[in-house]
């Protein structure tokens, strides 16, 4: 199927890709995350900027209304704890190497323009949230490497028991094993996310771009480069692929006990018989093939 030859709600569709400044105070504009009040992190808090890890997990910490600004490179294996309604935001070059980041069990956090590597497994992941509603994950950069076995770095983000109110956009996720799972285990049948992943780049990835099981799903306006597999609908999920690009992708879906509702998308026609659209969109987009190809993802920004 192609995709529209138009980009519908244009000012939604390009702001997030062609201005590199950013504002401190920006709110989550597209998917979950902007039902039930929305996603605003830290507002309009005065900026305070951290540079080693300890600042960090310090300035992080509690639900105060709070904006930390990220300078430079931080190197170690350990996982921060975001606090409720904190923006962490990275600055121009801004990185965590070895460090992860969770959110858990709070709600109302903005992850944005931090590259993030190299998270070994036995520390964690790039990114989890774990209970946590109303979390904006945007213009990240987040990647490992293909040279050591699947277990060796833990995934690139992990969302557990039923994060709810979730959107990933704007990301380049790439070089890894395992990228995005939500529903890990069974127990999280007991819960139910709510995630769109939008805008993003997806290469040289084996699998999980997304596994989603256990909730919602809008996969929407994203470019999927030289993976093993690509999005994977597993149980008790339904899972809106929804105006993409698969290029040397495949399988680009993999249906597995959940749910598939497909249109608009290049390089991937679904079985027949597949629903169209879901009962409920948050985001009613349509992409064109060049704009997919052409957007300008990861952490390209500045604060």
């Amino acid at each position: 199927m192609k995709l529209a030859s138009l980009c519908l709600f244009v000012a939604i569709c390009s702001a997030a890709h062609i201005q590199k400044r950013a504002s401190t105070s920006d709110k989550a504009t597209i998917g979950y995350a902007t039902l039930n009040g929305g996603t605003s992190g830290g507002g309009t808090a005065t900026p305070i900027t951290v540079s080693t890890l300890d600042e960090l997990k310090s300035a992080v910490q509690g639900s105060t209304a709070k904006v930390v600004l990220l300078n430079g490179v931080i190197s170690g294996s350990e996982i921060v704890d975001i606090g409720g309604n904190t923006s962490l935001l990275g600055k121009a070059g801004a990185a965590l190497e070895g460090v992860g980041l969770r959110v858990n069990a709070t709600n109302n956090v903005i992850i944005r323009n931090i590259k993030i590597s190299n998270v070994l497994s036995s520390t964690g992941d790039a990114i989890r949230t774990i209970g946590a509603s109303r979390v904006w994950i945007d213009h990240m950069d987040l990647s490992a490497d293909m040279d050591h076995d699947k277990d060796y770095y833990g995934g690139l983000i992990s969302i557990t028991q039923g994060s709810s109110g979730t959107s990933i956009t704007n990301s380049y996720l790439h070089d890894h094993w395992k990228a995005v799972a939500s529903g890990l285990t069974t127990s999280d049948e007991n819960y139910q996310a709510n995630v769109t992943l939008a805008y993003n780049r997806w290469q040289g990835l084996n699998s999980e771009a997304p596994r989603a099981r256990w909730g919602n799903y809008h996969v929407l306006c994203s470019y999927y480069l030289s993976n093993n597999g690509g999005v994977v609908v597993g149980a008790g999920s339904n899972v809106f692929v929804d105006s993409n690009v698969f290029e040397s992708t495949s399988p680009q879906v993999t249906v597995s006990g959940g749910t598939l509702y497909a249109r608009g998308n290049s390089g991937y026609t679904p079985p027949g018989g597949t629903p169209i659209t879901p009962a409920v969109i948050i985001d009613n987009l349509s992409c064109s093939v060049s704009y997919v190809k052409s957007m300008k993802t990861g952490a390209i920004m500045d604060f």
